[in-house]
C-alpha cells in the first residue's frame, strides 16, 4: 500500500485519440503500430503489453502544458483496454522491472530521486518522499530506457503522510 499516494494512468482521451487517428495528441506525431518482441507497459491499463501482442507507440508529455515539456515515447495496447482505476496500490505487473522515481514539488521544481531495482521496495520509496511535506507528486519512470510510466500524485484530500489536507494536490 503506498500511503497517500494513489496510482493516476495516462487518461482514456489520449488512448482514445491515439487509437482513433494513429497520431500523438500531443504533437502530431505518427503513431506507430507493432507487434512488440518483449514486453513493455501499457500506460493506459498499467499492465504489461505482452511479447507477441500488438501495441501503439507514440510520443507522450506528462508535463502536458508546461513551460518546459519532456516528451517521450510510451505505449499503449492497440486494442482498447480498461484504464487502471486510481488506486494506492502500486501497478502488480510493473514491480517486475527497475522504476526511478522522481519527485517534484511546486512549479515542477525535482526534490528527490530514488532508483528502485525489479522487485523492489517501491512501497518504502514512495513513504520516503511522504515524509517530505515539498512533494507534491511523482513520476515513476523507467529506469532502463528512461521514458515516463505513471505518475502517483497525494491521495484526494490526504496528504502525503496520510493526514487530512484540503483541495486538489496538483
Amino acid at each position: 500500500m503506498m500511503s497517500g499516494f494513489q496510482v493516476t494512468a495516462m487518461p482514456t482521451e489520449i488512448a482514445q485519440q491515439v487509437r482513433a487517428t494513429m497520431r500523438s495528441p500531443q504533437y502530431g506525431h505518427p503513431a506507430h503500430d507493432e507487434k512488440l518482441s518483449e514486453a513493455a507497459p501499457c500506460r493506459h491499463c498499467l499492465r504489461l503489453i505482452r511479447a507477441g501482442e500488438r501495441a501503439l507507440l507514440f510520443t507522450y508529455d506528462p508535463f502536458a502544458g508546461d513551460a518546459r515539456p519532456l516528451p517521450g515515447p510510451v505505449y499503449i495496447h492497440s486494442e482498447p483496454c480498461e484504464r487502471y482505476r486510481n488506486s494506492n496500490e502500486f501497478p502488480t505487473e510493473l514491480r517486475g522491472s527497475p522504476r526511478t522515481l522522481m519527485a517534484y514539488g511546486n512549479e515542477r521544481r525535482m526534490i528527490g530521486e530514488t532508483l528502485v531495482p525489479a522487485n523492489g521496495d517501491f512501497d518504502t520509496a514512495l513513504a520516503n518522499f511522504a515524509s517530505n511535506s515539498d512533494v507534491r507528486y511523482v513520476h515513476v519512470r523507467s529506469t532502463t530506457a528512461g521514458c515516463f510510466t505513471f505518475l502517483s500524485e497525494r491521495a484526494r484530500g490526504r496528504a502525503l503522510d496520510g493526514s487530512a489536507e484540503c483541495g486538489n494536490v496538483l
